[in-house]
């Protein structure tokens, strides 16, 4: 499996129609912040039943992004984070396999630079979409986050047929917190992020919801005898 950066507005600007018309965990008005998009706008964009209804003042704002940042910026961003992706990738990609014992279910992954989504996962998708205006080496946690969070729902979907239907958020909350006890609570994955960005304790601040749950989850990580009974037992925990 590999992983490559790529440029691509269109399908950014209808990731924030998607994101913006789920519901999210976060709330709106906290989505709307991290977009830095006014929240009337996001309000307006939410209650659209179709794309088509708001594309054109989505496309209007994400012109203007765009063309502050300028060509020549995002593409010496996509060659750096690229690079610093590289370092690390084949380690990243083989640890998670053994972890998991679960093969990668795609041959490429596309990480679409972003100046709206800070991090965006897709559901068993191949594609997911990081922030295009941070230090090269710093993004790759939340770049193996999203990643991983789609390789886990993956996961979940051939393993576990009602997370296909995960209306109480249950398989949401457990993926979010095991793919942040994955990369923070593993040495060997730990071993690939900057100082700043290691362990647990600084994620997942976005969802306070989950703190508590995300501790006693690690427990639960840290002593399992394989990654299928930590599941097993999670789940438990969840449904208690």
């Amino acid at each position: 499996m590999k992983v490559k950066y790529i440029i691509d507005q269109k399908f950014d600007n209808k990731l924030i129609w998607i994101i913006l018309n789920c519901s999210d965990p976060a709330g709106l008005e906290n989505r709307a912040i991290s977009m830095s998009i006014p929240l009337d706008m996001a309000i307006e964009i939410s209650k659209s039943k179709k794309y088509s209804q708001t594309k054109e003042k989505i496309d209007n704002i994400s012109n203007l992004r765009y063309e502050k940042l300028g060509d020549d910026f995002f593409k010496e961003q996509l060659i750096s984070y690229q690079t610093e992706w590289n370092k690390i990738s084949n380690f990243f990609l083989n640890r998670v396999e053994e972890i998991t014992n679960f093969k990668w279910k795609h041959k490429i992954f596309y990480v679409v630079l972003s100046p709206f989504h800070i991090g965006t996962t897709t559901n068993g998708g191949n594609i997911v979409a990081r922030s295009v205006i941070e230090n090269p080496k710093s993004q790759t946690r939340i770049t193996a986050h999203e990643i991983l969070m789609s390789h886990l729902w993956s996961y979940f979907y051939e393993n576990y047929p009602d997370s296909k239907n995960d209306k109480s958020m249950k398989f949401w909350k457990l993926n979010e917190i095991t793919t942040t006890l994955m990369l923070g609570s593993d040495s060997e994955l730990d071993k690939l992020w900057i100082d700043e960005q290691k362990g647990i304790d600084n994620f997942m601040k976005n969802y306070p919801q989950l703190s508590k749950l995300k501790y006693e989850l690690r427990d639960l990580y840290v002593n399992r005898s394989n990654f299928e009974t930590y599941i097993t037992q999670a789940i438990k925990s969840l449904e208690n």
